[in-house]
């Protein structure tokens, strides 16, 4: 559609007459967007799969000067069943903004709403009447403070705080009573992030009693596509997205964020108190000085005090140690790309001082061409490639080469001064590829992702796993992936 044809379909809907909605909201859902088309597909399935659509509010967040975005909705206001209002500021500037708008939102957040969500556009409700599956829970905690978990981490537990940024509940159903209590959604990047750290703080404050204070709910019924992080970038994008990661991360774990995050948790664990112990007449304040909630009785003057206190000296020394080992500690565990100590010192470093990047890059393609494969792996290698030869000089067989490291160069190298035939082609796992293209320098043989190339591998044919420090772990990946060829490993 043109343009002109949306602003003429814009103006045609801001003239017509339209009575007022009078549906009280059960749901309202809050996000940020800029795309046209993906707001209307993610629109399109809120209302199709909604059994009471009118009881549905969408908030949404534009940016100021989108005047497409802006015509886009003017015209899906008028077409829509639910009730679709947005704003629009100058806040976002960045993908690290994004949190920002998200507290003007919730504060126009309808008053009688029950559920609020915070979601983006790419998130599609794909479970038929996913409306009726939260009103089954209106209720569930008669004080309506809880939220329903909806994330494909939705059954997580968390033992500790890191764990809240890296695998948060990014789409969990809050009552309002919740949001009302905490205040608002976030103060820094991001909201599932900074929610769940609530949630953490509230089940955690009394770990040794065996009435937990967990209001969340694990619901195994709705069903959503489009969840996740960062999809779509690799290359420069993806190391950009990850560096300008690094401060709003350490802002989030900083022991300013995990005390306000308890503070929250508190004020959620001191409305629960009062109604589990039926007070009628209370208040409730903020002892600052002391870090803590008071609730006090009215009636008979009784205090009841709900602390907020953390370990700041623990934090701060957790913080600078995992920064060294940040892939890791960001829900990378034993598969993060970066596990040693000193990969993931030099990995800080260039991020703080990004000079010193280019300096190592350089170093180590030095040390992958020179020093390591000559010192340490050559020899080795040179033997295993003149038995490999032996093996098939009689029975010739087609092979491929798997994994990209430094190993597997020094391998290609002595296959080609043996003039022994080059494999069919280098396998390496589909990310890793996205990640660094200089892993495609074998000459004329084509580096290929491995998952596109394993359903091809017959039983005659052979794979040698060039892998220096994961070969059983290619190994299991093959055996995963249901490879049906030979696996041959050079070890060192």
């Amino acid at each position: 559609m043109s343009e002109a044809n949306t602003a003429d379909r814009c103006l045609e809907a801001s003239n017509s007459k339209r009575p007022p909605r009078t549906d009280p909201v059960f749901v309202s859902i809050q996000l940020n967007s800029n795309r046209p088309g993906q707001i209307k597909v993610f629109l399109d399935h809120v209302e199709k799969n909604a059994n009471r659509p009118e009881q549905v509010e969408v908030l949404i967040h534009i940016d100021q000067g989108d005047d497409l975005m802006k015509q886009t909705l003017e015209i899906e206001k008028s077409q829509r069943r639910l009730q679709l209002r947005y704003i629009q500021t100058d806040m976002v500037r960045n993908f690290f903004d994004l949190w920002k708008p998200l507290n003007a939102l919730v504060k126009l957040t309808a008053p009688r709403a029950y559920f609020v969500a915070n979601v983006s556009d790419e998130f599609l409700f794909e479970t038929v009447k996913w409306d009726d599956v939260l009103r089954e829970y209106v209720a569930y905690y008669p004080d309506h403070i809880f939220r329903v978990r909806a994330s494909r981490f939705r059954h997580r537990n968390y033992i500790d705080f890191w764990e809240c940024g890296f695998a948060p509940d990014s789409l969990a159903f809050y009552t309002k009573r919740w949001m009302d209590i905490v205040g608002d959604w976030n103060p820094c990047l991001g909201p599932d992030s900074f929610q769940q750290l609530i949630a953490y703080y509230l089940f955690s404050s009394d770990r040794f009693n065996i009435n937990q204070n967990n209001r969340d709910i694990a619901d195994p019924f709705l069903k959503f596509s489009g969840e996740g992080a960062s999809l779509g970038l690799h290359g420069k994008a993806l190391q950009q997205r990850v560096y300008g990661h690094i401060p709003a991360w350490f802002r989030l774990m900083s022991v300013e964020m995990q005390r306000e995050a308890k503070r929250r948790a508190m004020l959620l664990k001191a409305h629960i108190f009062a109604h589990k112990n039926s007070l009628d007449s209370y208040t409730i304040r903020d002892d600052s000085s002391r870090c803590r909630i008071v609730l006090r009785e009215d009636f008979l003057g009784r205090h009841f005090a709900f602390s907020y206190k953390i370990n700041a000296i623990v934090i701060r020394l957790k913080n600078s140690y995992r920064k060294f080992l940040y892939h890791y500690y960001t829900g990378g565990g034993q598969e993060a790309a970066i596990r040693s100590l000193r990969e993931g010192a030099v990995f800080y470093l260039c991020y703080r001082f990004p000079k010193l990047e280019k300096i190592v890059r350089r170093l180590k393609r030095l040390a992958d061409q020179n020093i390591v494969a000559y010192y340490i792996l050559n020899r080795r290698t040179r033997e295993n490639v003149k038995k490999f030869k032996k093996q098939i000089e009689f029975t010739p067989v087609n092979y491929y080469l798997y994994g990209t490291g430094e190993y597997a160069k020094t391998i290609f190298q002595h296959i080609r001064k043996e003039k022994l035939h080059l494999p069919q082609c280098v396998l390496e796992k589909r990310e890793l590829l996205e990640i660094n293209p200089d892993l495609s320098d074998f000459g004329g043989v084509k580096v290929l992702c491995d998952q596109d190339v394993l359903k091809r591998v017959g039983r005659d044919e052979l794979i040698i796993v060039g892998s220096l420090s994961f070969a059983d772990r290619v190994i299991a990946r093959l055996k995963h992936a249901g490879c049906q060829a030979r696996i041959v490993t050079f070890q060192v």
